[in-house]
Order: C-alpha cells, then sequence, then structure tokens
C-alpha cells in the first residue's frame, strides 16, 4: 500500500526544480494505492482512461482533485518517504 500526498503549493518552482522537500504543513492525504510499485502508485493517481479516483485500486481520501505530479510526496509501508521529481523520484 501507498500513501499519496499533494503538495498545496506544488507550482512553486523550488518544487518543479527539485529544490526542496515540502512541508508536513504542505502536504494533503489524497489516496491509498494497493501496490507496492511507486510507478504504478503515480499512473494510478493520474487522469488517463477516466478519472484517477475511479481507478479499482484507489482509495480515494479526496476527489476531484489534480493528477499526482512533480512536488508530491508518496510514502510506502515500510515508511520509505519518496517525492516525485521532472524525472523519477527521490528518497526523503
Amino acid at each position: 500500500m501507498i500513501a499519496v500526498y499533494h503538495n498545496k503549493n506544488f507550482l512553486d518552482s523550488k518544487y518543479q526544480f527539485g529544490e526542496a522537500v515540502p512541508t508536513d504543513e504542505e502536504l494533503e492525504l489524497v489516496a491509498y494505492v494497493n501496490t507496492d510499485e511507486i510507478e504504478t502508485a503515480f499512473m494510478l493517481t493520474n487522469h488517463i482512461e477516466c478519472a484517477w479516483w475511479e481507478n479499482r485500486e484507489v482509495k480515494a481520501v479526496k476527489t476531484e482533485v489534480r493528477s499526482t505530479s512533480v512536488g508530491d510526496v508518496c510514502i510506502k509501508d515500510n515508511g520509505e518517504k519518496l517525492i516525485c521529481r521532472g524525472i523519477g523520484w527521490d528518497k526523503i
């Protein structure tokens, strides 16, 4: 299971260019995804064939919100915390 947190300030250039990590106050829990693979969680919380919260593997905490993007954070069951970057993910 992966918890997906959206960064409320994701458009700030410091997140877009990988210069910062959001604080807990900047993050909002939006979903739990039934997977252990970060790329699968990313794909399932993006609008591709339907609104992401309609995906069967997703337990949405919030709906009608944007797709997961640069500056957002995912936390795996083992406590590993990752931030989405322009290319790939960084552990934080």
